[in-house]
């Protein structure tokens, strides 16, 4: 399949792949006559798995050390699977953590205003979020 079939299959840009071909998280595919990248069915099940990871915000470091562990085995350990999968859980609960007191500082302010349909010229939300100049 073509570049651009891919990216439609996996609801992925054709400049990512390309990024990700260029920082070799994602393999070269071979090329055409033409030269025109051609990918197989490998490379759409690999490109899934990196927005399957993506999408439990892992980032592209993380990734590409578990690939590296997955295709190395051998040269790696179960503690340092478990140690790469303990500091992203320790990232999620901080990121979960700053946008709870984001939340909870949002709702607060909410309450103190009435919302009605006067003027917003003394809106405690704008005096709180907004910087006078």
């Amino acid at each position: 399949m073509r570049i651009g079939e891919l990216a439609n299959q996996t609801d992925t840009s054709v400049e990512l792949i390309r990024y990700y071909e260029k920082i070799g998280l994602f393999p070269k595919p071979a090329r055409s006559a033409s030269d025109q990248r051609i990918y197989k069915n490998a490379h759409l099940e690999q490109l899934k798995v990196i927005r399957q990871l993506r999408a439990l915000d892992f980032s592209l470091k993380e990734i590409s050390l578990l690939f590296e562990y997955q295709n190395n085995p051998r040269q790696h350990t179960k503690k340092e699977v478990k140690s790469l999968v303990d500091k992203h859980v320790i990232k999620l609960d901080e990121l979960l953590k700053n946008v709870t007191t984001t939340r909870d500082y949002l709702l607060k302010l909410k309450d103190r205003c009435d919302g009605s349909e006067e003027s917003a010229e003394h809106c405690p939300i704008l005096e709180d979020l907004v910087i006078k100049l």
